[in-house]
């Protein structure tokens, strides 16, 4: 069982070191995204993981808080992995592009979840003085490893409108909703490591919070909008085909 769980999150990495794999993943937008999805589902789920581990043995409410934030985006990237290998097996286009635009809706219903989790990480922040800490100079690389993160999440949330694929938008719709948390974790660090007290970090933290997960929010509202509006032009339209 454990050899059969390994093999399933390795071997799509392992492929990217032969020679036509590495060409395939330096030219195919979707497999890109895929194949680094599968890198992205385990870290995250390391993270839950040892996070969880963490807050059981100290008893750490900021610590459980973060392991359900980090095992919903596991989950999420595990139900979009899943069912992008289900997808390979329906030849029928528009059936195809159904199966998947339900799984976009399905993902934005758990955006909804996370957003729970976020406020759940604001509470902290606000009510427990919470955060994230780096030492030293770690601040500078986690702040440049943020902004990195959120441009390219961006970057990509554009590129997906031109290649087509749902189950990539659905994948860098999620990255997009994770590095904006990202940024809110980056801000309670700064505070940590700069602050000098002149500025009521609570406030801002919760203000910044509350900015993050309206965002998160319309997301999810636009994927589940849009992923039902879609599905039902499809099946009007095969209905409208059967009958013909």
């Amino acid at each position: 069982m454990k050899k059969a769980v390994c093999s399933y999150f390795m071997q799509p990495i392992k492929q990217l070191f032969e020679k036509e794999e590495y060409r395939r993943f330096s030219e195919d937008f979707h497999y890109r995204t895929i194949l680094l999805t599968y890198l992205s589902l385990c870290i995250t789920t390391l993270i839950a993981l040892s996070k969880m581990v963490a807050g059981c043995v100290l008893s750490s409410a900021w610590f459980l808080v973060l392991a359900v934030y980090y095992l919903i985006l596991s989950l999420v990237r595990f139900m979009i992995l899943r069912a992008e290998k289900k997808s390979q097996g329906i030849t029928e286009p528009d059936s195809r592009r159904i199966h998947e635009l339900r799984i976009q809706r399905n993902s934005g219903r758990i955006l909804f979840i996370l957003t729970a989790a976020v406020w759940g990480m604001i509470w902290c922040m606000v009510y427990q003085e919470e955060g994230v800490e780096y030492p030293g100079y770690v601040i500078y690389v986690a702040a440049m490893f943020t902004f990195y993160k959120i441009i390219v999440a961006v970057i990509n949330l554009h590129r997906t409108r031109k290649w087509g694929s749902v189950l990539s938008a659905c994948v860098r719709q999620i990255n997009y909703a994770d590095a904006l948390v990202s940024v809110l974790s980056l801000q309670t660090a700064m505070f940590a490591s700069f602050s000098d007290g002149s500025v009521n970090t609570a406030v801002m933290n919760a203000l910044t919070g509350t900015i993050v997960c309206m965002l998160v929010l319309i997301m999810a509202v636009y994927m589940i909008s849009n992923a039902r509006k879609k599905m039902k032009n499809l099946i009007f339209q095969k209905q409208t085909i059967s009958n013909s």
